[in-house]
């Protein structure tokens, strides 16, 4: 079974996650708890030789492309805090 030897290699990727700001109840401070726990989870499995290897989260966008956002992008230059935890 040369699969489970190509499997046993393979390394879990959290992708595309985000918190929406269109929803009532949403705050900055929410969302970075968000990524605060998610980051921390993976740099904890990714430093211990877990499974989890990295996360991307959805959507980066730069200053001026807000027109194009949905709801779950972020800004790092208006969000300085939220760069920190990235």
């Amino acid at each position: 079974m040369p699969y489970i030897n190509i499997l046993s290699l393979s390394h879990l990727k959290i992708a595309e996650f985000g918190k929406t700001s269109k929803l009532p109840g949403y705050s900055l401070e929410k969302r970075n708890n968000y990524f605060r726990r998610i980051y921390t989870s993976i740099y904890g499995s990714a430093s211990g030789r877990g499974s989890c290897a990295g996360g991307l989260f959805w959507q980066l966008l730069t200053l001026g492309m807000d027109h194009v956002g949905d709801g779950y992008h972020v800004v790092l230059e208006q969000c300085p805090s939220t760069a920190n935890i990235i």
